[in-house]
């Protein structure tokens, strides 16, 4: 295996007939999961009808100032991903919001699976693991506890987007101008939406780049990881949200617990709250999680020192970098569990690549079916997700007021009703309410 792993170019459409229609199989599965996802939850009509709190505040904003918005900061750093879609949504009637953002959201859902499957296919012996790489981020069930519906939250499954196109970074610059181009713009993007994923791709690139030294289009995706990566720092220095960025001991040891429960949530059957549960009754012997977790990763860096085509190694370190990153942020390890997900996603991804070097293709298949058949129930959406009352709900209420008195201003909700602190939101947009004028 080279360096990278696999052949020396992406070839998106290939010739035969099974690798068109595995691209296609895959972007359909991740395009209707989440609307599966939402009808195994309590509240099975909530997908389309609700706007999640952040979701919804990026297209009021959008809707107010249009597409500019996508370059303004919120919370200290960009979100040109879903800033950029929350623009186009916005174009729509305010009723439909909702609905639009829905499809909008399984639609990109399915074209970044597709993204995966492509590059997976570098460095996987069979296109099942391949397909299994790319529906991570929409069969995870920890990603149903908080994330998964949500454009605003896109920044985690785009960080482990990142990894994979990191470890395909020879195939890339080998690639065609059409492909290089496309995928150094996503690359771009990637980093002014998720600011771990800017220096993770600089390390990646410059630790499995070295080969690539006198080729001018590994010196430009540098150029281009160190110019966004700059953007994102300087962002997160002039726009300060109040947390600030610091990694104590007794942080690391406690995120490590969690994050213990948070692996154990793979297991089929098993939720977060129930891993939890689970690692608290041992809670009395206060070093163990922490300590397991530490041993995994020891074990993802000898891998990695020891094979450096190692492409499980390289992954699983790769999500312990992100998460190191992500939990850096003062109370970004308080419970939430998409801070998990930046470890949880290449976890994963690895463990796939892992078995897939060692079982046969039929055994992998029966494995599949076995552990997703025992899946099912963990991947039913929250009912914490799914709270809040219709979207349409609210703007039918909103219509009523502005028609009894159209001089006022409308509070418009958006779901889970908590208060949305504007003060983060550089768009000129103070507050949530609609002028009946408007």
């Amino acid at each position: 295996m080279s360096t990278f792993g696999g052949n020396d170019r992406i070839t998106p459409v290939q010739s035969n007939r099974f690798a068109i229609f595995a691209i296609f199989l895959t972007f359909g599965i991740a395009s209707l999961m989440p609307i599966v996802r939402f009808s195994l939850s309590k509240r099975s009509d909530s997908f389309g009808k609700t706007l999640w709190a952040e979701d919804g505040m990026f297209i009021f904003s959008a809707d107010q100032h249009g597409f500019l918005t996508t370059f303004a900061p919120y919370r200290g750093y960009l979100h040109v991903v879903p800033r950029f879609l929350a623009s186009w949504i916005s174009l729509f009637p305010i009723s439909s919001w909702a609905l639009v953002e829905a499809i909008f959201y399984c639609l990109f859902n399915g074209f970044i699976a597709a993204i995966l499957y492509v590059a997976a296919r570098a460095f996987t012996r069979t296109a099942i693991a391949a397909s299994l790489l790319a529906l991570v981020p929409t069969l995870s069930p920890l990603f149903g506890l908080e994330a998964i519906g949500s454009i605003a939250n896109l920044n985690v499954v785009l960080a482990y987007v990142a990894v994979v196109l990191g470890l395909t970074l020879r195939q890339i610059i080998n690639s065609n101008s059409f492909q290089f181009t496309t995928l150094i713009v996503f690359l771009a993007m990637i980093v002014l939406t998720t600011p771990t994923a800017g220096p993770y791709l600089l390390l990646v690139a410059v630790f499995l780049g070295y080969k690539q030294v006198k080729c001018k289009r590994y010196w430009l995706l540098i150029s281009l990881f160190f110019l966004t990566s700059g953007v994102q720092f300087t962002t997160s220095l002039f726009f300060q949200d109040g947390r600030t960025f610091n990694l104590q001991v007794t942080q690391i040891s406690h995120s490590f617990s969690l994050a213990f429960d948070a692996v154990l949530s793979l297991v089929p059957g098993m939720t977060f709250r129930t891993a939890t549960a689970w690692g608290h009754s041992y809670s009395a012997v206060s070093w163990v999680r922490p300590s397991l977790m530490l041993l995994l990763l020891v074990v993802g860096v000898l891998g990695v020192v020891k094979v450096r085509s190692c492409i499980s190694s390289l992954m699983l370190v790769s999500g312990f970098f992100l998460w190191f990153a992500a939990i850096s942020r003062g109370d970004a390890y308080a419970g939430s569990s998409r801070y998990y997900l930046y470890l949880m996603f290449p976890l994963t991804g690895s463990l796939i690549v892992f078995v897939d070097k060692r079982i046969s293709q039929k055994a992998l298949i029966f494995s599949t079916v076995l552990v997703g058949f025992l899946w099912i129930p963990s991947l039913a959406v929250s009912e914490f997700r799914t709270s809040g009352a219709r979207w349409t709900d609210y703007i039918n209420l909103a219509d009523e007021i502005c028609k009894s008195n159209p001089t006022q201003n409308v509070d418009v909700q958006f779901a889970p009703n908590w208060p949305i602190d504007w003060s983060f939101d550089l768009t000129g947009v103070n507050s949530n309410e609609w002028d009946c004028v408007d």
